[in-house]
């Protein structure tokens, strides 16, 4: 999650600095996701690219304000994400609904009449990614509660149907129409994937996402069999998905903070298993 938040900011300032050098906007131009299929030919990575682009010199001040919203909402959500799953879903989440969300705009814009199609800009901007992060988390533990301002206790569900509410309200104003298809294809995404790694369905390739940006870990070589060993292998057994899925229901019915310790740390340890 810090990682996804520092190469936002670094390429926030980037593409500031870029934006105030004459000629720089073109280089800008080449990272952001063009939704016409006559660029894409060109520059199919702008499906990630575009992500980590926040601004430019035409609107450097509602890019800076998304920016700020995406990183805090990125933050406290992915926060408790980690949490519950460990941090080896947040990338995936991320990455799989920017992917997703940029997929949807480009292939709604080519069905647009022309009259629309001409109105709308190239897709910059983390939240897609941030939105299958928020939507994730909800799904994956909906009745689990934050507390907004210090004081205001609130379900995160609630959260993710404001967000999705939202995001609605802005696709029938018609305001940032581009925008608001690529949130609620990033929520469908980590909708589905939550669901994918709850078992309830299966969703190809996509445990293979983050290698796009992180490195695998060398495994260890397997130790002789020995008496130690043996002790231990239990000890350090992968929780069983029938444990996974009675502490889902667990939390689903009372919230995270009624699990034990040792359910935090099986539900911690599946959420890092290879």
């Amino acid at each position: 999650m810090v990682n996804i938040m520092l190469l936002c900011v670094y390429a926030f300032i980037v593409s500031t600095i870029l934006g105030w050098i004459p000629g720089g906007d073109t280089v800008l131009d080449a990272f952001k996701l063009s939704p016409s299929h006559k660029y894409l030919l060109y520059k199919p990575y702008s499906f990630v690219s575009y992500m980590f682009i926040h601004s430019d010199l035409e609107s450097f001040f509602s890019n800076s304000i998304n920016l700020a919203l995406n990183l805090v909402f990125l933050y406290f959500v992915g926060v408790i994400l980690e949490d519950l799953t460990g941090n080896r879903h947040i990338w995936k989440l991320f990455l799989g609904g920017g992917l997703t969300g940029g997929v949807a705009y480009v292939l709604i814009y080519q069905i647009l009449p022309t009259s629309i199609q001409s109105t709308l800009k190239d897709l910059v901007g983390a939240s897609a990614g941030v939105s299958s992060v928020i939507i994730g988390a909800a799904t994956f533990s909906p009745n689990y509660s934050v507390y907004l301002f210090g004081m205001l206790r609130i379900e995160i569900r609630w959260i993710a149907f404001f967000k999705i509410f939202i995001d609605l309200l802005g696709l029938a104003i018609g305001s940032n129409l581009g925008g608001y298809i690529a949130h609620l294809g990033g929520a469908l995404f980590g909708f589905l994937y939550i669901l994918h790694i709850k078992g309830r369905i299966h969703i190809p390739f996509v445990d293979n996402i983050a290698e796009l940006f992180t490195r695998s870990k060398a495994k260890p070589l397997r130790p002789a069999r020995s008496a130690s060993v043996n002790i231990n292998r239990e000890e350090k057994r992968q929780p069983e998905q029938d444990e996974i899925d009675r502490i889902l229901d667990k939390i689903n019915k009372s919230g995270y903070e009624s699990l034990s310790k040792s359910e935090k740390e099986a539900l911690f340890r599946a959420g890092d298993k290879d």
